[in-house]
């Protein structure tokens, strides 16, 4: 990791180049920030001096941000990002939260097309967390005034649309689709209706189709409803000389969001989705002063009273599975990031959020941390870590040295890491038998 801990880090060094927009999103400071050039300079100080900027974030959308100097080498504007923010991938992000954030990209488009903005591309790691875990929409570089921009409906598939309707089909495709980031139409047609797919390739209408806009209104069987309405405007512009009120976007977003909310994704569950199932993590989720009495046990209290005793702030809960300790540490006063490859656990957690309508501080995703390099780690630094029931996952069946273990986890904590070394474990490496060293290493 850098030495220098005010030095920036990319959130995501993968993004640089390939046309991201994105790829100046740093951490500096124990905050995020975001550098811009170039005409997307004038574009942001236009936007962040709006209204529909500041309705944006009351409602929930988009995070905090404001114009700052001197942070980032090289960048003519840099734009602080409220410190509860924390940036994910797409594959960061159980289906549950995907379908939250597809309902909440099409509501802000919405609201942007009313207001006579546009946005003009979605892409990897235009996404985050709040405070709350509710997903947010961070890509200000793709917010454009809306002159002839529409709504980039393939893009929205792509990311979107492809992956819910793959697991609303087969729900143990869900770790699939979660993996690969997004999912083209061409994929998706080849995946669902072969048959089609290979009549686009021969008929010659495949670019057409999987690449194109148009493709895009396609896919989400808003093509006609396009066309009819276009149609409508050239008749108004025949008969009157002027444009024609064509408000196409807004009533194609209307048309989505219907079919986003009527997708059914839920019951995806993975290896370890149920381990905590002896918890109610909803109540949980819901209680106020009376949360400690789901909480009983000797282990509970030995981990709330080590908390009681930390100094409040930011708090990392690794191999979090469904949340209970993560429940624990919110309603102690941290803000909690909980984070486990289990996609089905974090789903799990996440609904149980949504249903008590967020009221705890605490971001899930779902991050196989040991796989990030140490400056892709750095988003999810915390004064307290947690790694219980976690440690000899890493030993013996991922069969990482211990001073990789204590390196990993010594630089994700700015103060205490709390952690425990299960005795009779019956970890196993996926790859064969435990490894004899391994498991004498670990005695």
């Amino acid at each position: 990791m850098n030495s220098d801990s005010n030095a920036p880090l990319q959130a995501f060094p993968e993004l640089m180049g390939y046309g991201s927009q994105l790829h100046n999103l740093y951490f500096s400071h124990g905050k995020l920030w975001m550098g811009l050039n170039g005409d997307a300079v004038v574009r942001a100080e236009k936007w962040l001096d709006s209204e529909i900027a500041t309705s944006m974030v009351e409602r929930g959308l988009m995070p905090s941000m404001s114009i700052v100097s001197d942070v980032l080498p090289g960048c003519e504007l840099c734009v602080g990002i409220d410190s509860g923010f924390v940036p994910v991938r797409p594959d960061e992000r159980s289906i549950s939260m995907l379908k939250q954030g597809a309902a909440n990209i099409l509501e802000l488009a919405r609201h942007l097309d009313s207001a006579g903005w546009s946005i003009n591309h979605l892409e990897a790691g235009q996404f985050g967390l709040d405070n709350n875990g509710r997903s947010v929409f961070i890509g200000l570089p793709a917010i454009v005034e809306k002159s002839n921009q529409k709504f980039p409906f393939a893009d929205f598939a792509s990311l979107f649309l492809c992956p819910l309707e793959l697991v609303a089909r087969h729900r143990g495709l869900a770790q699939l689709s979660r993996r690969t980031k997004n999912l083209t139409m061409a994929e998706y047609r080849q995946l669902t209706a072969p048959r089609i797919s290979k009549w686009f390739e021969w008929a010659g209408l495949s670019q057409l189709i999987n690449q194109s806009p148009f493709g895009g209104l396609y896919h989400t069987n808003q093509f006609w409803q396009l066309a009819r309405f276009g149609w409508r405007e050239r008749k108004i512009r025949q008969r009157t000389g002027k444009p024609g009120d064509a408000p196409w976007t807004n009533r194609l977003i209307r048309v989505l969001q219907k079919r986003v909310a009527e997708m059914d994704v839920t019951g995806v569950t993975e290896k370890w989705s149920t381990y905590h199932q002896s918890h109610d993590i909803r109540a949980m989720c819901g209680a106020h002063e009376d949360w400690r009495d789901h909480c009983g046990g000797p282990h509970p209290e030995q981990i709330i009273d080590v908390l009681e005793q930390a100094p409040d702030g930011t708090l990392l809960d690794l191999g979090a599975n469904q949340g209970f300790y993560s429940i624990i540490a919110a309603h102690l006063g941290y803000r909690v990031t909980a984070l486990d490859t289990d996609s089905g656990a974090i789903d799990h957690l996440y609904a149980a959020l949504k249903n008590t309508k967020f009221p705890l501080q605490i971001r899930p995703a779902v991050v196989d941390f040991v796989r990030l390099n140490p400056d892709e780690r750095s988003r999810f630094i915390s004064d307290v870590v947690l790694a219980l029931g976690f440690t000899h996952h890493m030993r013996l069946d991922q069969e990482l040295s211990w001073p990789i273990i204590a390196e990993v986890l010594a630089g994700l904590t700015n103060q205490l890491l709390i952690t425990e070394f299960k005795t009779d474990t019956r970890a196993r490496s996926s790859r064969g038998a435990l490894d004899s060293h391994a498991a004498n290493d670990y005695k």
